[in-house]
C-alpha cells in the first residue's frame, strides 16, 4: 500500500477526480451531512456503553432549525471522519433564540417556523411566509432586507479557519448556513406562490432573485474574504425536486433561476480556489448539466432512492465532471430500518458504483435523524472505512 495521504490531501484528489489511497468520509462536514440532535444524543449513549469511552460534549447546533448538531470530535475521530466545517457565525443585528425553549420564532428574512411536535428533537416548520401578499417590485424595494455583510458573521472565522489549516490535517469545507435563492424564494413566498409566479408573474420573480442574490452575494464574499485561502470546497444550498420529479420545468429553470445561481458562483469562485459543492435533494438528474455549466463541481447528496438517481448511471454519465459528496447509504430505508448485513451491502454496493476513478466523498444520502439505530450508523462507517481501499480502477 502507497504511503498513506492526510484527510486534506485525500479530499483534494476526489474533488480533483482523482484516486486517492482510500474513499474520504464525511460526518458533520456540511449541515446536510451531519446529525440531528437526537442521532447526536443516541450514537454518544451508544458509544459509551459499547466501547467504554464518553464521546459526548454539550451539542453545537448547526441548524437550530433543522435540530442539526457537529458531532463532537471524539465521535469524528472514532469515525475515521476526514472533513471538518468552518460555518459562519449569526449576524450581529439578529438575535440567536434558545430554540430549546420556542415553539416558535421568526427568522432574519421575516420567514416564521414552528416546532412540528412536542419533543426537543423535532424540526421547524415553516408556517408564515413575509411575502405572501407581496406583487409589486415596489413592495420589494420596501421590505427589510438582511445584512449580507454584517460583521457578527464573520467574527473569528479566519482564526478558526488558520488554526484548523495549520495545526490539523483534516479538509475544510466552507459552509455559510441556510438556503440560497429558490427555496429561499418560496420561504419568502410560499411554495404555492411561487411556483404560480414561475408561470403567471415571471417580472416580480426577476425582481425577487435579484434581491435575495444581493444578499447572498454579500454573505459569501465576506466569508470568504476571511476564509476563502483555507476551505477546500464551498456549499451553495438549493432544492429543485421532489423524489419523483422536478418542481419546475427545466424551461422554467432554465430562464428564471439559473442566471442567478451563475452570477452567484461566478462571484464565488473570484474570491476562492475551493470547488463549488452543491447540495440539491431529490430527482435532479434533469438538471446536472446545467449544473456543471454554470461552474457546479460537485453536488450533494446523491439521494439513491430518488427517480433516476442511480448511482452507476451517473458515475457512467457525469463521474468525469461532477464530484459525487454522499449516496454512501440509503437514508430512508437502509440506515434506519436495515440489518447490519444490509447496511454492510448498501454501502459495498454505492462504493463500487461511485469509487472507481475518483470523484466520490463517502456519507449517508443526508442528515441522520433519531429513529437511526446508532448501531448501524457506526456498521455503516466502520465498513465504509474497511471497504473504501478497495473500490479503485487499478
Amino acid at each position: 500500500m502507497k504511503d498513506e495521504l492526510t484527510s486534506r490531501q485525500r479530499v483534494r484528489l476526489a474533488l480533483a477526480h482523482k484516486e486517492p489511497d482510500r474513499v474520504p468520509l464525511d460526518l458533520g462536514g456540511t449541515f446536510v451531512s451531519t446529525l440531528t440532535l437526537g442521532a447526536y444524543d443516541r450514537l454518544a449513549a451508544y458509544l459509551e456503553e459499547k466501547e467504554g469511552a464518553s464521546h459526548r460534549e454539550p451539542p453545537r447546533f448547526v441548524l437550530r432549525w433543522g435540530q442539526t448538531v457537529r458531532p463532537s470530535e471524539a465521535m469524528l475521530q472514532r469515525l475515521r471522519i476526514d472533513t471538518r466545517p468552518i460555518y459562519s457565525r449569526p449576524p450581529k443585528y439578529w438575535r440567536d433564540f434558545n430554540y430549546e425553549k420556542l415553539d416558535s420564532f421568526v427568522d432574519e428574512w421575516g420567514v416564521m417556523r414552528r416546532r412540528s411536535g412536542g419533543g426537543k428533537y423535532h424540526y421547524y416548520d415553516v408556517v408564515g411566509h413575509p411575502l405572501s401578499d407581496t406583487t409589486s417590485l415596489d413592495d420589494l424595494e420596501k421590505y427589510r432586507w438582511p445584512v449580507g455583510d454584517d460583521p457578527g458573521r464573520i467574527e473569528g472565522l479566519r482564526e478558526e479557519a488558520q488554526y484548523l489549516y495549520n495545526h490539523t490535517q483534516y479538509s475544510l469545507v466552507g459552509c455559510v448556513g441556510g438556503v440560497d435563492m429558490f427555496e429561499t424564494c418560496w420561504f419568502l413566498r410560499g411554495y404555492e406562490n411561487s411556483l404560480l409566479d414561475l408561470a403567471i408573474n415571471q417580472e416580480f420573480v426577476h425582481g425577487l432573485m435579484r434581491k435575495i442574490l444581493d444578499v447572498q452575494k454579500a454573505k459569501y464574499g465576506a466569508y470568504l474574504r476571511e476564509v476563502g485561502e483555507y476551505i477546500d470546497a464551498v456549499m451553495i444550498v438549493d432544492d429543485f425536486a421532489t423524489q419523483k420529479s422536478l418542481f419546475l420545468s427545466p424551461a422554467s429553470y432554465r430562464e428564471l433561476i439559473k442566471p442567478y445561481q451563475k452570477e452567484l458562483i461566478a462571484h464565488i469562485k473570484k474570491l476562492t480556489e475551493a470547488k463549488i459543492l452543491m447540495h440539491s435533494c431529490g430527482a435532479i438528474r434533469p438538471l446536472l448539466a446545467d449544473f456543471i455549466e454554470i461552474g457546479i463541481e460537485a453536488i450533494q447528496p446523491v439521494q439513491v432512492s430518488a427517480a433516476g438517481m442511480d448511482t452507476r448511471e451517473l458515475k457512467q454519465e457525469f463521474g468525469d465532471r461532477l464530484t459525487f459528496w454522499g449516496g454512501g447509504c440509503d437514508s430512508q430505508r437502509v440506515l434506519p430500518n436495515g440489518t447490519a448485513d444490509e447496511v454492510k451491502a448498501e454501502v459495498e454496493r454505492r462504493m463500487s458504483d461511485l469509487a472507481p476513478g475518483g470523484g466520490f466523498v463517502f456519507s449517508p444520502v443526508h442528515n441522520v435523524q433519531f429513529d437511526v439505530p446508532p448501531e448501524n450508523l457506526v456498521t455503516m462507517y466502520d465498513h465504509a472505512f474497511r471497504c473504501s481501499y478497495r473500490y479503485r480502477s487499478t
